[in-house]
């Protein structure tokens, strides 16, 4: 699934392969043992501001695991609060104020995921484009390794690709 899925007619059914693509991408990224306060912590999933996913993002996670730790969403508008996040998706809606929170985030061991063409510039990680009527992704590898996450390469061969 992750090669790419045939882009959507609805903005509904886009986000429901958005939300699918996101909990792949925290499967094949490994952030060092600092990131999580424990063994047990779960990887939270955080979305910016306006939530595009209405409940989608939510009942895709619903009983998942990634490497043994349960999944945890949770939408805010609030900077501070992302710090305690493993994956922050920021809608374009909110990239006005993204390039604000991006040097908040930017020492952290976080995964960036985004869906404008500058997302990558701003220092995201991961954006979400579309290729021929499919949606696809970017990774943008030079700031995967600032955030200190290792992206896998199996996820890497199937990104478009990005030197930003």
């Amino acid at each position: 699934m992750l090669a790419g899925a045939s882009s959507p007619g609805t903005a509904s059914s886009e986000y429901e392969l958005k939300a699918a693509f996101l909990l792949s991408f925290a499967s094949f990224v490994e952030w060092p043992p600092a990131a999580f306060s424990g063994p047990e912590a779960p990887v939270a999933f955080c979305v910016f501001g306006n939530d595009p996913f209405g409940g989608t993002l939510n009942q895709v996670a619903k009983g998942k695991k990634i490497d043994g730790r349960a999944v945890l969403i949770r939408a805010t508008s609030d900077a501070a609060s992302l710090r305690s996040c493993h994956v922050v998706f920021a809608p374009g809606s909110e990239m006005r104020g993204y390039s604000k929170i991006a040097s908040t985030l930017s020492d952290l061991s976080i995964l960036t995921v985004g869906e404008t063409n500058d997302f990558s510039e701003s220092g995201g990680i991961v954006t979400f484009v579309t290729d021929d009527d499919r949606l696809r992704f970017g990774i943008n590898s030079l700031a995967a390794d600032r955030a200190h996450l290792k992206v896998s390469s199996r996820l890497l061969q199937l990104a478009l690709v990005s030197r930003h």
